[in-house]
Parts: C-alpha cells; sequence; structure tokens
C-alpha cells in the first residue's frame, strides 16, 4: 500500500483517483517512473485526475468509511501524519493542504527590505501584474506576484 494518502484506494472519489492508484501502486510504479521519470504525480496529472474524477464519480471510500466525513477526517489524519497542515471546510467535503519547510537563516534586524525594493531590484517595468496574493503561515509571509509582458 502507498504511503501517500492521496494514492490510496480508501480515499478514491472517482475514475481520476483510481488510476493515479493504479499507476503508482507498487506493480507499476516502476513504469511510471521510467516513463515520466517522477515518483510522484505531476501538475498536468493532478488536473488529468481531478477532470476523471469530476466527469466519472466511483466513490470506493464507501467501501471503508461510513460516510463522506469519516474519510475526510481519515484523509486529514493521515495526511497531518506527513507533515501536512490541512484545513477542512465548513462543509466538511474537501480539505486543503499546505506543506512548508522554512530553514533558519539568520536575520539581520538592521537589514529591512521592503517589496518596494524587491521590485524595484527586478526588471518588470515591461511586465503588468495581473495577480496579487498574500498568505501567512506562522511568522512567514507568501506573498505570489503574477507579472504578463505588455506587448
Amino acid at each position: 500500500m502507498n504511503k501517500n494518502p492521496d494514492l490510496q484506494f480508501r480515499y478514491a472519489k472517482g475514475l481520476g483517483d483510481i488510476v493515479a492508484c493504479i499507476l503508482h501502486s507498487k506493480a507499476l510504479s516502476w513504469l511510471t517512473f521510467k516513463i515520466t521519470g517522477k515518483k510522484e504525480p505531476c501538475k498536468v496529472c493532478s488536473i488529468r485526475r481531478d477532470a476523471l474524477n469530476v466527469l466519472f464519480p466511483i466513490p470506493l471510500w464507501k467501501f471503508f468509511f461510513k460516510n463522506e466525513k469519516d474519510a475526510l477526517f481519515s484523509y486529514k489524519n493521515s495526511t497531518q501524519k506527513d507533515g501536512f497542515e490541512v484545513k477542512v471546510n465548513d462543509s466538511n467535503t474537501s480539505a486543503s493542504m499546505f506543506k512548508g519547510t522554512t530553514e533558519n537563516l539568520p536575520i539581520n534586524p538592521n537589514k529591512v527590505i521592503t517589496l518596494e525594493e524587491i521590485n524595484d531590484k527586478k526588471n518588470i517595468k515591461n511586465y503588468i501584474c495581473i495577480s496579487d496574493s498574500d498568505n501567512y503561515s506562522g511568522d512567514l509571509l507568501i506573498k505570489v506576484q503574477i507579472y504578463k509582458k505588455i506587448i
């Protein structure tokens, strides 16, 4: 059985999950790795997996759990054991995960760099910001900015 909760039949919600579980099972994982060069599913495979789950829902979790809420909280506990931070939404039908690592870098309190200084150092004059998001994790601010080149 695969240790990754995303690749276990007990949490499968559709055909995409079933195909991913089969491709990354012990019997076929060597072949999948030989073809793709990756041990974990890539972004494109995850998108395809989600699409197949929507088109062909096959709730295998019903064989292992009484209801979807039990399956979701079992999934939450499994992923938390792997070091993920898991948040279950209010309706208890889905979960979002985040796994981050931080390095203990020396912090020089006399040298504080502002976001404006960072943006000035980069050559983004020919670009326009199309998306800007801030996420907080403990003492960290994770800022994601997406720019598009002006033609």
